[in-house]
């Protein structure tokens, strides 16, 4: 695929794509998209696959934190995905979390229309200041909201100091009917 390539265009594609949490969530979002498009001819192909499709958040790369010890929203909500269709959806989620205030223990769970919960929420644990722990989880949930679901992330921190979290992504890939 690089066949041709001189050095400095190797390394331009490098710089580009060397750090994916960097790339901006327009084109992230965009490329999910038309990844869903681009694969929509292949996966119909395949009995009882027409009704898997794909939907990703806008990720949030902005720094971001709470003391509660109960699920809340951050000052930037979500990430969040709306108006979403009734049936089975296998929901990804996840960020890096940061230790503020010495060792840090933080969860990032969803909130898919019962609350989120502990155990089924990404755990992370920072040692001290500045350590940086990345989470993610995956959950299967069903959604029977009349066609009109929502997911958000909320978070929480279990003890310590303050965790933040950056770089905050939700991805969810509907499965089937209910």
């Amino acid at each position: 695929m690089t066949d041709g390539l001189n050095a400095e265009q190797l390394s331009d594609i490098e710089k580009m794509l060397g750090t994916p949490l960097a790339i901006p969530s327009e084109f992230t979002t965009w490329w999910v998209d038309w990844l869903a498009g681009e694969l929509q001819p292949q996966v119909l192909a395949l009995g009882g696959a027409g009704q898997i499709f794909f939907r990703a958040a806008p990720v949030i790369a902005t720094d971001e934190s709470t003391t509660s010890t109960s699920y809340v929203d951050l000052a930037t909500v979500g990430p969040k995905l709306d108006q979403l269709s009734n049936g089975r959806w296998l929901v990804f989620w996840g960020a890096s979390m940061t230790a503020n205030g010495g060792a840090t223990i933080g969860y990032m769970a969803i909130d898919a229309g019962g609350g989120p919960v502990d155990t089924a929420a990404s755990r992370a644990r920072g040692v001290q200041d500045g350590d940086m722990a990345p989470g993610t989880m995956s959950q299967l949930v069903t959604l029977n909201g009349n066609d009109s679901n929502s997911i958000t992330a909320k978070y929480r921190k279990e003890s310590g100091g303050t965790p933040a979290w950056r770089s905050r992504w939700l991805i969810a890939v509907r499965l089937g009917n209910v």
